[in-house]
C-alpha cells in the first residue's frame, strides 16, 4: 500500500453531480458530541481538536455551541488529528446541522447571491446559492448533507489556535475556494502546502472532499457515496430527537 504523504498534489477532483440519486441504507450510527473529551476518547488529548462553532458565533438562527457528528466521523477525525505534525491541531467549524440552521443559512446566502447578481433569474439564483449551501431537506432519501451528520467543515490551526492560511476564509464564494485552485494557480507555496496537508490527511481516513470548498469533507452520506461509487450509510439520524433535547 502506498504511504500517505501530506505534501502530495491535490488531484483533479470529481464533482458531486447526481448525489441525490445515491441510495441510502441507514446504518443507525448515533450522533455524538465533538465538544466533549469523554465522548472523543479517554486517552485522546482534547486540545488536538478545537471546536469553534461558526454559525453559533455568527448568530445564525437555531445554531448551537455544541457540535455533533456521526460516531464514525468523530473516530476518523481523531485519527486525522493524531497524524498531524507536531504543533498543529484540527479546528472544526461545523458538522451536523439541524434543518432550521440549514434553512437559515440558505436564506442568508440566497440574499447575498441576489445582491451580487441583481439581474439573475430565480432559477439562476437557486443554482448559484445551491453551489455553496444545499437546499434544506430532511427527507429520508434526499437529506441535506450536513443534516446527516456525515459532513464536516474544518481547517488546521497552529499551536496557538490560529488557522493556517488556506487562501480564503471559511464560506468564501469565490473561485479560490475550490480545493485544487492553488494547484493550477500557485501564487503561494504556503497556501498550496496547507491545503495539501488538510486534504491528504482527511482523505487518508476515508473522507471525500467537496471540490468547490476546501474546508468541506464527507463520510458516509450521499456526497461521499457519489464520489466513492457506493451506497450512503448515513441518512436521517435515528437519534435526532434526543440530540435536539441535548441541544435545548
Amino acid at each position: 500500500m502506498k504511504k500517505m504523504s501530506i505534501s502530495e498534489k491535490i488531484p483533479a477532483l470529481k464533482p458531486n453531480t447526481g448525489w441525490r440519486a445515491v441510495a441510502i441504507e441507514e446504518c443507525g450510527e448515533p450522533l455524538v458530541s465533538i465538544n466533549q473529551e469523554s465522548l472523543l476518547s479517554t486517552t485522546f488529548s482534547a486540545h488536538q481538536i478545537m471546536v469553534v462553532p461558526q454559525y453559533y458565533h455568527q448568530g445564525i438562527e437555531s445554531a448551537k455551541a455544541e457540535l455533533f457528528a456521526r460516531e464514525g466521523v468523530v473516530a476518523r477525525l481523531i485519527r486525522v488529528a493524531q497524524k498531524l505534525p507536531d504543533g498543529y491541531r484540527l479546528l472544526v467549524w461545523d458538522a451536523w446541522r439541524p434543518i432550521e440552521v440549514q434553512a437559515a443559512l440558505y436564506r442568508k446566502f440566497e440574499q447575498q447571491v441576489k445582491l451580487e447578481n441583481p439581474t439573475a433569474s430565480p432559477e439562476k439564483i437557486a443554482e448559484l446559492t445551491s453551489k455553496f449551501v444545499s437546499l434544506p431537506s430532511d427527507g429520508p432519501q434526499k437529506p441535506s448533507p450536513h443534516f446527516t451528520g456525515g459532513s464536516i467543515d474544518l481547517t488546521i490551526a497552529d499551536s496557538s489556535g490560529i488557522p493556517l492560511n488556506m487562501g480564503t476564509e471559511f464560506d468564501d464564494f469565490s473561485e479560490k475556494a475550490a480545493t485544487a485552485y492553488f494547484e493550477d494557480n500557485n501564487v503561494s507555496a504556503e497556501i498550496q502546502s496547507n491545503r495539501r496537508m488538510l486534504y491528504n490527511l482527511m482523505v487518508s481516513e476515508g473522507f471525500t472532499n467537496y471540490n468547490e470548498e476546501w474546508w468541506h469533507f464527507d463520510y458516509g452520506n450521499q456526497f461521499w457515496g457519489v464520489i466513492k461509487g457506493a451506497k450512503a450509510i448515513y441518512g436521517v439520524p435515528k437519534t435526532l430527537s434526543s440530540t435536539l433535547h441535548m441541544n435545548s
